[in-house]
């Protein structure tokens, strides 16, 4: 988003369902965010929807004039609340579902990225204060580290594939889910998903069993012929539509991939221990310093 912070988007979703559903006009509601919101870049945002919409825009059009701040699958979810009459209840939902996506950045931030930086920070200042001392005994040291840090960011990658199939999967049913709770057809939920997903695999296939679908057949046979979902989520969604609880299936399913992602990224605190042996070689590099180096200088009389 340019200029304008993710927290902003996500109160203006509350505050919006809030007012909605307390039976405001849509302007009228969006006027009195606009006039409350101290964020000179979003106000403006703010009063140009509800410009466009007293014009005669609908909401989705609106919010697809600033896709710096509102995403394609917040203008497409948003579309879908329209399509069913029910933008309070799909408004809520969408800044439950940012939340959550503000959440995971800032978990990963905390506890992935800073721990690793640090820990690179704290292993080459160590090494390099070490090598003060001892010179050319810092190279095999200095080359374990090396593989060591190649073998880790070796294993990250192969994961990430992985991971980004489970996430795709987490992504579709949280997606579908969420609209078919809030009444949205199957079809129009579907195609809504695709665009939410974007232009992969998982996209494609869903349109491809869109098509089956709306020829008659039901959603888990067409979903299993594309073989783009696992086993389980097919045998999962068929369960729902037998007991006519596909939305509740589908965001079981959504959680049950979401907590995989989530154990996969932050596996077992791996950058915890990095940090922890970047400070033990920094502790060790300044203690070679303070206590070797006058020694030897002393050793070595100018």
């Amino acid at each position: 988003m340019t200029g304008v912070d993710g927290s902003e988007v996500v109160l203006f979703s509350r505050q919006l369902a809030t007012m909605v559903t307390a039976g405001l006009p849509l302007t009228q509601a969006i006027g009195i965010i606009g006039e409350q919101n101290d964020d000179p870049a979003f106000k403006g945002v703010v009063f140009q929807l509800r410009d466009d919409i007293a014009a005669g825009a609908k909401f989705p059009e609106a919010l697809a004039k600033h896709p710096t701040v509102f995403s394609d699958f917040y203008v497409q979810i948003s579309r879908a609340g329209d399509i069913g009459g029910n933008l309070d209840v799909i408004l809520d939902r969408l800044a439950y579902e940012l939340e959550r996506a503000n959440a995971y950045r800032t978990r990963y931030r905390v506890e992935v990225v800073t721990p690793l930086l640090l820990a690179l920070g704290s292993t080459m200042v160590g090494l390099g204060l070490i090598g003060m001392v001892t010179h050319e005994h810092v190279w095999p040291l200095a080359g374990v580290v090396g593989v060591a840090c190649l073998v880790v960011l070796g294993f990250m990658a192969t994961a990430k594939s992985a991971t980004l199939k489970k996430l795709a999967v987490a992504r579709f049913a949280r997606i579908l889910g969420t609209l078919q709770s809030s009444g949205v057809p199957i079809l129009d939920g579907l195609d809504i998903t695709a665009r939410c997903l974007g232009s992969g695999m998982m996209a494609t296939a869903l349109l491809e069993a869109r098509a089956k679908i709306k020829e008659g057949e039901e959603i888990a046979g067409p979903l299993k012929a594309t073989g783009a979902f696992p086993a389980m989520v097919i045998q999962m969604i068929s369960a729902g539509q037998e007991t006519g609880k596909l939305d509740q299936m589908l965001l079981k399913i959504a959680d049950f991939y979401e907590a995989e992602v989530e154990a996969e990224t932050f596996p077992a605190r791996l950058p915890t221990w990095c940090l922890i042996v970047g400070v033990a070689l920094l502790v060790q590099g300044l203690t070679l310093v303070l206590v070797l180096n006058p020694l030897l200088e002393a050793g070595h009389p100018a």
